[in-house]
């Protein structure tokens, strides 16, 4: 079941954290696999010229770059101690920065599905508002991901 399809994949963690199978396991479906890896500093337009320069069949985006803890050891370490952060920079603790990437991705590449990926779906109801596909709360299978590139083609 050869389906030939590239899945652009950004996501906080490397790749090999991500998917749970091979790479070749993937590919046994005619799936190539792009990974970028993004943090709470990645701004969208970085996840717009990664899909313009992956040209991808499907993309998934993480929800979340960042958690609330790392954003919190991040502004700690620049201000030497959590307690010394001024109050104006908690604001940069927030979650959800794949939302601001996904409406961008949508904004130039409106037909491309883009599933959001998150094991704890905080933004759900705004991703799908701003154009998401759907929502993934685990990496999908081979199988699985053969299954979303199918139904992406017959859309």
């Amino acid at each position: 079941m050869a389906l030939e399809g590239k899945v652009a994949i950004a996501d906080k963690r490397d790749l090999a954290e991500v998917i749970k199978y091979d790479r070749g396991d993937y590919a046994r479906f005619g799936i190539s696999l792009a990974h970028m890896l993004v943090s709470g500093q990645t701004p969208p337009r970085k996840v717009v010229e990664f899909v313009d320069r992956e040209r991808p069949d499907l993309m998934i985006l993480a929800e979340n770059y960042e958690t609330t803890s790392e954003t919190l050891k991040r502004l700690s370490a620049s201000f030497g101690h959590i307690a010394d952060v001024p109050k104006e920079q908690f604001g940069q603790i927030r979650a959800g920065q794949g939302i601001a990437a996904l409406a961008e991705v949508k904004e130039k590449h409106p037909t491309l599905p883009v599933y959001m990926f998150s094991s704890d779906p905080q933004h759900e109801q705004e991703a799908m508002h701003k154009g998401a596909t759907g929502y993934l709360i685990a990496f999908p299978t081979p199988e699985e991901l053969a299954r979303l590139l199918g139904q992406s083609r017959n859309c």
